[in-house]
């Protein structure tokens, strides 16, 4: 489910409705725009999102013009002040901080179905998600700080590290992990398997997934939180 928003509408788009769900039969135009550089993608931990839906663009089969890439992407949870760099912030304490809004969020909505028709529950639930991080960057534009122009956003956003390297990146983790686990594991482990210990923690670590781009944070923050 994908959820298109600007501060005075929202579009839900189920892809797994779209004829049979893979991205062949997913709007052309979707792609498209989710595609295009100069729009820009917000939202809280948006790379998971989009690594999702190029996993699933890939595996719809329909080769490279189908894929979905979705560049620009800006994490809104990075935008806060915070002394510990990595932290990111949810959608609810963005609200809560920026716009005094508060957000309660469901579990019970959250952890349902997404793939059958949507109750109006989820509806207001996923539209509600998406008006936020469009209110969020409405709001941080309002404050004249040229940071948060467009132009500007999409220029820190241009050298952002693209979806088939975040794909094999995390493919490589995940198979060092798995590995590394099983040598852990052993109580009888050699000398060449402490030495494939270290190489596979080597692996862990070059492979990192990267912060995402974020706004000089020694500049103080633009807006009075709530």
């Amino acid at each position: 489910t994908i959820q298109l928003a600007t501060t005075g509408s929202c579009l839900i788009v189920q892809l797994a409705l779209c004829g049979d769900g893979s991205a062949g039969h997913a709007p052309v135009v979707l792609r498209e725009l989710m595609n295009n550089p100069n729009i820009i993608k917000c939202g809280v931990s948006i790379d998971d999102d989009a690594l999702e839906l190029y996993r699933w663009s890939k595996e719809g089969g329909g080769g490279e013009g189908t894929s979905w890439r979705m560049a620009s992407r800006l994490d809104l949870g990075c935008i806060l002040p915070d002394n510990n760099p990595s932290r990111r912030a949810g959608l609810r304490e963005l609200g809560q901080k920026v716009l005094g809004v508060d957000m309660l969020k469901s579990k019970r909505i959250a952890m349902s179905n997404w793939g059958g028709p949507l109750s109006l529950e989820q509806i207001a639930y996923a539209a509600r998600d998406a008006w936020v991080a469009a209110a969020l960057v409405r709001r941080l534009q309002e404050t004249g700080d040229g940071r948060y122009r467009t132009d500007n956003i999409a220029s820190l956003l241009r050298d952002e590290r693209g979806l088939e390297e975040m794909d094999a990146r995390a493919a490589a983790r995940k198979e060092a992990r798995v590995e590394l686990k099983e040598l852990k594991a052993s109580e009888d482990r050699t000398e060449d398997d402490k030495v494939r210990m270290e190489e596979l923690q080597f692996v862990l670590d070059t492979n990192r997934p990267a912060l995402p781009p974020t706004f000089d944070k020694n500049m103080s923050f633009p807006l009075t939180l709530f």
